[in-house]
């Protein structure tokens, strides 16, 4: 009777085990997969050198990733318990943008083809006066030289903001409230380098917030 389960349960594993060999062997797209000793999140590409950027809001590292290999170039270790969770990459200086969301440090500066921290751009709260935490979502439009991130602000009514920095002068242009009063529960932000207009996400309003604005 324990053999004949035995058979039972092996014949059963069968189609499983055909399906997973035929799906890998009919998905001509699929070219395979870059091992990264972590769980990497977010995610940046440099279109003009072609170089991956991601980070690990695990082990706190950073990553860049030869796209033509597959393989990682190079890493860095951030700040211990600083949860990086998004990477932005300006595609004219080879600098990458990464917002962490469990440190007051605002955005770490990393040089893309060294993986060296260079050094961190800290957002002031204009209300409190004090560093802000980041929400994790970061966008880069390289036609304006502008990075955008969202962050905790007391001088939003949602206590969410969008930062407005410029990348030159790494200096903070702006803090925008975004989100609904109650709170937004933002959690991504995408810029169209066109219209400069930025899109922000508010998981907990089940809203987009919109910001255009052209004195930045």
């Amino acid at each position: 009777m324990a053999r004949l389960l035995l058979i039972i349960v092996a014949l059963l594993s069968l189609p499983m085990i055909a399906f997973r060999v035929e799906a890998a062997h009919l998905n001509p797209d699929y070219t395979g997969q870059i091992d990264l000793s972590g769980s990497p999140s977010g995610i940046s590409i440099d279109a003009t050198a072609d170089p991956l950027y991601t980070a690990d809001s695990v082990t706190n590292t950073f990553w860049a990733v030869d796209t033509t290999m597959n393989v990682a170039v190079c890493s860095s270790s951030l700040s211990a318990g600083s949860m990086p969770i998004d990477v932005a990459v300006n595609p004219a200086t080879g600098l990458v943008y990464v917002a962490q969301i469990a440190e007051v440090i605002g955005v770490s500066v990393v040089d893309g083809a060294t993986c060296d921290v260079l050094r961190a751009i800290a957002i002031m709260d204009p209300v409190t006066e004090a560093p802000v935490n980041t929400l994790g979502a970061i966008a880069m439009n390289s036609t304006t030289s502008r990075i955008y991130v969202t962050v905790f602000s007391s001088s939003s009514p949602s206590g969410e903001a969008v930062a407005v920095i410029d990348a030159g002068s790494e200096t903070v242009l702006d803090i925008i409230p975004v989100g609904s009063s109650g709170g937004g529960l933002t959690n991504d932000l995408k810029v169209n380098p066109t219209t400069n207009r930025i899109y922000v996400t508010n998981i907990g309003s089940d809203t987009v917030s919109t910001v255009a604005r052209t004195r930045w």
